[in-house]
């Protein structure tokens, strides 16, 4: 099994296939030598234009051939004199049709879905306005995107081309409306439409990564928190839908990793190791590890043999968003007797998803070399909603007996166990 997935027996070639591959092979060769000295050679021609598509329906991954084959469109389409703006656009059209010709063959090549996203975004450039038209590019290449995850959802390559036509789409709504009320709008139908799609497609099949992350990027605009960057209300729904899918299958990595995302959103900022050292006499450095990868650590407060001391805090490693922390202070005392560190109630830190709380946390390190840590009882909403959250342990007979009609996981799961027992 891949990824759920029965997997396709392997078939060995016979020998009329590996004669017939191995032409193929030498013709293409022949083909890729041929070109790679034209392009040296800057030949830009309607001929080597011709012969840049044939190479590329032989073998479609061959990134030298779509890097040549831009490079002539450049030359004698886009910076031709003689070219108008409609003749361009009528070539870009031409463009994007053997493009989905060669997908339909091949939906998984990286140097095709790039060299569409090129020519679109040169179709853009000719007219910018065309975003805006009702028979879009833009519409239409979403419906593509549709069209083909309905044959594989589990199709990154679509999923990233989706994503990229999403940003396009963004961009020319904030383009398009000046008035912040209307531009809000926008924006929400665009996400909520996104939304309501991804929840089609898990509701048709919830194994698939690409559904869930894409879904991860709508759900922060639609339901927004300015503490846990999605409501937690919005959190319990989503483990909500998705306890019926891990209880259906419980070994499906897909949901685990949607699960694993949200209660990170919720888990506070909080402290996972800690170190202290003295370089120099009258230098005291402490080494701090968090649960997340932060772009600042705020809240610090430091005071050594009971004076408060001005404290300066460093990312270790050189990242944006860091979950190792270096804090430096200068010790006036000839003997360092105590350190204690505080981080600070009701904190904030920055991460890569928005603003985290902090679990308060007090460190004192003693001279005979003992550390005592204690976590602040803070009664705080916080608390409350990781409670809320939690699940909590039952036994199967209570699963048995709470089971109904629309929840027929308790079933499941006994079908299953009686099939491992035959």
């Amino acid at each position: 099994m891949y990824h759920g997935r029965k997997r396709e027996p392997k078939v060995i070639p016979t020998e009329e296939q590996k004669k017939a591959n191995a032409e193929l092979l030498a013709k293409i060769q022949k083909i890729n030598q041929e070109l790679l000295q034209r392009r040296v050679a800057k030949q830009y021609n309607a001929e080597n234009l011709e012969l840049t598509e044939k190479a590329g329906a032989l073998f479609t991954d061959n990134y030298t051939v779509w890097n040549y084959r831009r490079e002539i469109i450049q030359e004698i389409v886009f910076k031709s004199s003689e070219k108008s703006v409609e003749d361009k656009k009528k070539f870009i059209v031409s463009e994007l049709k053997l493009i989905l010709k060669l997908l339909m063959r091949n939906q998984k090549s990286f140097p095709l879905w790039f060299h569409r996203q090129w020519c679109i975004e040169y179709g853009l450039k000719l007219d910018d306005a065309a975003l805006g038209k009702e028979d879009s590019i833009l519409k239409n290449e979403l419906k593509l995107c549709a069209e083909l995850l309905t044959h594989d959802g589990r199709n990154f390559h679509c999923w990233n081309y989706k994503a990229w036509l999403l940003e396009l789409e963004t961009a020319n709504i904030n383009r398009v409306y000046e008035d912040k009320e209307k531009r809000e709008k926008a924006l929400k139908e665009m996400y909520e439409r996104e939304y309501k799609y991804t929840t089609q497609l898990i509701s048709k099949d919830f194994s698939n990564y690409s559904t869930w992350f894409y879904r991860s990027k709508m759900l922060p605009y639609l339901f927004p928190d300015p503490t846990y960057l999605i409501s937690v209300q919005k959190v319990r729904e989503e483990l909500e839908m998705l306890k019926q899918a891990l209880y259906t299958e419980p070994k499906d990595q897909s949901c685990w990793n949607h699960h694993r995302w949200l209660m990170s959103l919720v888990l506070p900022v909080q402290v996972v190791g800690c170190s202290l050292k003295m370089p120099s006499e009258n230098k005291v450095e402490i080494t701090l590890g968090v649960s997340h990868k932060v772009k600042a650590l705020e809240g610090v407060e430091l005071s050594l043999n009971g004076a408060a001391v001005a404290a300066k805090v460093e990312a270790i490693t050189p990242a944006i968003h860091t979950d190792r922390w270096l804090i430096k202070a200068e010790l006036k005392d000839p003997v360092l007797a105590e350190a204690k560190l505080v981080l600070k109630k009701d904190a904030k830190c920055p991460t890569i998803e928005g603003p985290r709380v902090v679990r308060p946390v007090v460190l004192c390190w003693k001279k005979d070399g003992t550390v005592k840590l204690s976590c602040e009882k803070v009664e705080s909403s916080l608390d409350k909603d990781l409670k809320e959250i939690a699940y909590g342990a039952v036994s199967y007979t209570h699963l048995r007996a709470h089971e109904t009609r629309h929840d027929l996981v308790c079933r499941l799961l006994l079908e299953k166990k009686k099939k491992k027992k035959k």
